[in-house]
């Protein structure tokens, strides 16, 4: 575009830091790479944005770049809760086997916490969605595959909670923050809801540092020892975040 002069201006709404991912999932020649395009493409750019203040923070020391936050956002869709289509309690987890976070978080939920949580509670299953096909089978797993918006939304509202064990991450998950809205209890680890900058008057996710620490969180869960969170739409700090910006035009 400037070499062909045309008078436009560009805005990067950045979703992560590419050379971060790159970094740990590619060889070297394709993450100096990603590198440099990431840091040309910042350095070119009328307005570039970041998801997080940590995220900002990163680009900053990377590229010496100042951003805008710009956060991860999801619509929001009013219905009423459905019947569940298990006859039993269960935990949830969504996202692409192909994509190496979210293979280590499933491969950890199948190989580490659901062992030892049948232990305690065989009666608990852990519901997958996002993946046709996965190595993982075992009679307390139900690997639902691709599914609709909707039918996804009622999974997300019936599951005892939202556990996400990554150890991988970057930018925000979006997941984490639509179970928030949803008002659907989340279990993560530390890195899981790195960046995200939760509603303090609604209780946050529950913060786990090991596979006992999961285990023992969702067993009280079962229990209902723990309270149960009501769904905070709009009320959620980063809808409504972006929405005063969107009126202001503050960005």
């Amino acid at each position: 575009l400037k070499i062909f002069s045309l008078k436009v201006k560009i805005i990067y709404r950045g979703h992560s830091i590419e050379y971060d991912i790159r970094k740990k999932n590619s060889n070297l020649v394709i993450s100096s790479l990603s590198f440099i395009f990431e840091k040309f493409v910042y350095k070119n750019s009328l307005i570039s944005t970041s998801v997080s203040k940590l995220e900002k923070q990163k680009v900053k020391k990377l590229y010496n770049i100042k951003t805008r936050i710009f956060p991860n956002i999801i619509n929001f869709y009013e219905k009423k809760k459905g019947l569940s289509e298990f006859n039993k309690k269960y935990i949830f987890y969504s996202g692409s086997y192909e994509y190496k976070p979210n293979k280590k978080a499933i491969d950890r939920l199948c190989n580490d916490i659901m062992p030892k949580l049948i232990k305690k509670n065989p009666n608990i299953i852990l519901v997958l969605t996002g993946s046709k096909k996965i190595p993982h089978k075992a009679n307390w797993l139900k690997n639902l595959g691709l599914v609709s918006k909707n039918r996804y939304i009622d999974i997300l509202c019936n599951s005892l909670c939202l556990v996400v064990p990554t150890k991988e991450g970057y930018g925000t998950r979006v997941k984490i923050i639509e179970a928030l809205c949803y008002g659907t209890v989340v279990v993560s680890s530390k890195i899981g809801i790195e960046g995200i900058n939760y509603n303090k008057s609604n209780p946050p996710p529950f913060e786990c540092f090991d596979d006992n620490s999961f285990v023992n969180i969702i067993c009280k869960l079962n229990k209902n020892k723990i309270y149960k969170r009501k769904a905070i739409k709009n009320k959620f700090l980063y809808i409504k975040d972006y929405s005063a910006r969107l009126k202001t035009r503050s960005f």
